[in-house]
């Protein structure tokens, strides 16, 4: 039969009734795939039989048969396969085109070939149109359009380098595993074109070693020469001594700490390991660096502590030398005085008692320890500059005229006034809510108030709002400045005379206001004296002036004692002691260890933890049945409302979480408590828009239910250290346990305390149900509840001790939020955590799959 009249023999289907129409057009289908595969095959077989028939003839019989099992081998050869990764793409497509464009076989062929390499997530990308037509170039533009994303799979490479997995301990499998991931990922860059070139290569460097652990990071970096940057083609070929197994000593005379040559004393020892050297006094050391042309930052040779590429500084004084070279120098002065003669005086007279050696030793030191000096940066200025003040008048109510040291500040933002100030003021200021920020302290400012400042040298007034604070500034100056040199005019009106002294500032005038206060006169005494610069309260001294150096810096913000800000830091950030158990909570815990019990169905069975004031609990009967008919006044008004609180009350019932009692069959001595209970609005949950609520602190005469019952300690980690362990693994998922509190039974003893009213129409007879579960509002339920959870987890914990760990610290109320490090992993924690729940709890529900953070 031809392949025309089978196509014409499917495709009659007149004789086929309407209801059988869908399963003749699936039979259909089936039939045309099978038709084409077998199709494929026979083509590849005709090839290869007519190939193999036209070298027959060519060539002698050996030959003959060489060349025809060389055919058969490229029909069977392996072809490369595509597990529709994005990053995966460009080599396959390389591979597949480079293998076919070799091959003579026909398109059909090539597309059969292409569709079996299509595995995993790229398996079935083809459409079935796409290979009935037997159309190989569609089939590429589908891939090519699918996967064809350069800036994607750049991204994914250079994600995959930056998450480079780091190794927790010395293993010659994980370095390889790490190194053939990262060349995977360069590689891969590579042939999309992305050389790594100058800075990039760098980064490759720096991601790459910083995924070693410590000790094979600190043998690679014992095979550098000092100061020289590492590449990528370097890093992957380290030095023989790098290579290694581990537990054998490296012995590279150049650059290993164990067989290193002292530059000292010819030991092989690193520099500052050297016994002799450690042995000298400072200034020998700086002598003895000094003649060897080491470096005064890391002791080794070969460039300056100025060129030094080491990010190691002095554990002392932070400064850019070896601790070992650390010395306490006296003021520069005193290192080199002024006059040189005073020097060569003195020191004659000490050599005078010492050898021509110890001598020149000295000598050596005396030079290395000046240079070393002379190249650091003063530690503090020996200048200070005057900050500009003024003595003005502030103006009260009563028009009295109060004198007051003021200070003019072109940085600030803002004015200030002390709050003593505005106490001799007596003026009442008003409420704010300001934050003063100050270059390293802010502070609350509460209070602000307008001041009247005039002028003690002209008419000019000024009303100035200022912000209200304890302190407007430090004393100013720090030191008194001595003025004994200064030769000031006779007839000046000084904003401040006693500018020099140090004394308290008590108002701060700041920018909206600063330049208006200047005036355009200037007086300049000489090069070495301040400028006076003219004011509308006076002149004002400016710039700075020599002053002995000093230890203490202004910069205009009021700290708090250095002793306080230490202090508050460390109880901010000191860790709570564990709190100790008291002897309440020690009572409630002895209480639920003698008392609970697991039933034949594996659930806990708990008693109330009552305290010994159970005997002067109320009775509540008739306030709890007087609410109820208020509620239930309010429930037929409201029919939506009735509905849902009709359906919780029933499937409570349904559940057998309560059952109905009959109050005349009550024993005269039986203790019995009634739970009022009233609707709660929860819009924000997904399942349940209405919860019933109940009351035990109703009261009416005597005590409450909550007022006799333990609270019980606190027995959960807190949120926040939960939520730091989640965010610990690489993938999480999170779940809670559906009615965790109704998952603990009330022993029967203990029921009679959980009586409500019910009934759903008023024309019949109210009900009296027993709460038989642990229920939400008692003063205990969370103790309970959260108790018999932790029990579980301890009675559990030998079948299952990953279980158990995530029930006692991942588990907040009902709630779990945990993870692990690989998604298999996850999911079999996440499957291994319902399990010591299925005999005691109805369900552990999740609600997020698993989700990498």
């Amino acid at each position: 039969m031809s392949e025309e009249e089978v196509k014409l023999l499917v495709h009659k289907r007149g004789a086929c009734a309407e209801n059988q129409r869908d399963a003749q057009e699936r039979k259909y289908e089936e039939f045309e795939v099978l038709y084409n595969a077998t199709c494929l095959v026979i083509e590849s077989l005709k090839d290869a039989l007519s190939t193999s028939q036209i070298i027959s003839v060519a060539q002698p019989e050996a030959a003959q048969q060489s060349q025809v099992i060389v055919q058969q081998q490229s029909l069977r050869a392996p072809l490369p396969t595509f597990d529709g990764k994005y990053e995966h793409w460009p080599r396959f497509k390389a591979m597949f085109q480079d293998l076919m464009s070799r091959s003579s076989d026909c398109d059909a062929i090539k597309l059969y070939h292409l569709e079996k390499s299509l595995v995993g997530d790229a398996a079935g990308i083809i459409d079935s149109q796409t290979i009935q037509d037997n159309n190989y170039a569609q089939a590429w533009t589908i891939l090519e359009q699918r996967f064809e994303n350069k800036r994607l799979i750049v991204d994914l490479h250079i994600r995959g380098l930056l998450n480079l997995k780091r190794k927790t301990k010395k293993s010659s499998k994980e370095l390889r595993l790490l190194l053939d991931e990262c060349c995977r990922h360069v590689e891969n860059l590579k042939f999309l074109g992305q050389e790594l070139l100058g800075v990039s290569e760098l980064f490759v460097v720096n991601v790459l070693t910083a995924a070693l652990d410590k000790e094979t990071r600190e043998h690679w970096e014992s095979t550098l020469d000092h100061g020289v940057l590492s590449m990528y083609s370097v890093t992957l070929k380290p030095s023989p001594n790098f290579q290694k197994p581990y537990g054998q000593k490296l012995t590279n005379s150049v650059t290993s700490p164990s067989s290193a040559t002292c530059e000292l004393c010819s030991g092989q020892h690193p520099n500052f390991k050297c016994s002799v050297f450690r042995s000298m006094t400072v200034s020998q050391r700086i002598a003895k660096v000094k003649e060897c042309r080491l470096c005064f930052n890391c002791l080794r040779k070969g460039h300056r502590s100025n060129m030094c590429a080491s990010e190691k500084t002095c554990t002392k004084c932070s400064q850019k030398h070896h601790s070992l070279l650390h010395q306490e120098y006296p003021d520069v002065a005193t290192i080199i005085p002024e006059k040189q003669e005073v020097e060569a005086t003195s020191q004659a007279v000490v050599n005078a008692t010492k050898t021509p050696a110890e001598i020149s030793s000295e000598e050596s030191v005396s030079n290395a320890l000046v240079s070393h000096v002379s190249t650091q940066k003063p530690r503090f200025p020996l200048k200070e500059v005057l900050l500009l003040t003024a003595v003005v008048s502030l103006i009260d109510d009563s028009g009295r005229h109060h004198s007051c040291r003021a200070l003019l500040d072109c940085a600030s933002q803002v004015c200030l006034i002390s709050s003593d100030m505005v106490r001799k003021l007596r003026k009442q200021p008003w409420s704010t809510n300001t934050e003063d920020v100050g270059i390293t302290c802010k502070k609350k400012v509460r209070q602000g108030i307008i001041v009247t400042v005039a002028s003690n040298h002209s008419e000019y007034k000024v009303d100035i709002p200022c912000l209200v604070m304890p302190q407007v500034s430090g004393i100013i100056p720090t030191r008194k400045i001595k003025m004994s040199k200064w030769h000031l005019p006779v007839n000046i009106s000084l904003a401040d005379p006693e500018f020099h002294s140090p004394k308290q500032v008590d108002l701060l005038i700041g920018n909206k206001f600063f330049f208006s206060l200047l005036k355009s006169g200037q007086i300049k005494i000489s090069d070495d004296m301040p400028l006076l610069q003219e004011t509308i309260f006076g002149l004002v001294v400016a710039e700075s002036v020599d002053v002995p150096q000093q230890n203490v810096v202004l910069s205009n913000v009021v700290t708090e004692n250095i002793d306080k800000m230490i202090q508050k830091f460390w109880e901010v950030e000191e860790v709570p002691d564990a709190p100790s158990t008291t002897t309440e909570e020690q009572l409630i815990e002895d209480h639920f260890m003698n008392t609970h019990r697991r039933d034949d169905t594996g659930r806990f069975v708990v008693r109330l933890p009552f305290h010994e004031s159970v005997t002067k609990l109320g009775d509540n009967r008739a306030l709890a049945l007087k609410r109820f008919l208020l509620l239930e006044q309010r429930l037929q008004r409201r029919p939506e409302l009735k509905q849902q609180y009709e359906a919780f009350i029933d499937e409570y019932e349904a559940l057998g979480h309560c059952c109905e009692v009959n109050e005349a069959a009550d024993l005269a001595d039986v203790k019995r408590y009634y739970l009022p209970h009233h609707a709660v609005f929860k819009l924000t949950s997904s399942s349940t828009k209405v919860r019933v609520l109940f009351d035990a602190t109703a009261r009416s005469f005597g005590l409450s239910l909550n007022d006799v019952l333990q609270v019980g300690p606190t027995i959960q980690n807190d949120l926040l250290t939960i939520l730091l362990l989640f965010r610990w693994p690489q993938f999480a998922f999170t779940a809670d346990i559906t009615k965790m509190y109704r998952q603990v039974w009330v022993d029967d003893c203990d029921t009679s305390f959980q009586r409500i009213f019910w009934r759903k129409t008023p024309t019949v007879p109210i009900r009296v149900l027993e709460l038989k579960t642990v229920t939400y509002g008692t003063a205990s339920a969370p103790f309970l509840a959260i108790r018999s959870l932790l029990q579980l987890a301890k009675d559990e914990q030998a079948d299952f001790p990953e279980a158990a760990v995530v029930v006692c610290d991942h588990f907040y109320i009902d709630n779990v939020l945990t993870g692990a490090d690989t998604e298999t992993d996850a999911i079999r924690l996440r499957d291994d955590s319902r399990r010591p729940f299925a005999s005691c709890y109805q369900a552990v529900c999740p609600v997020a799959d698993i989700e990498v953070v």
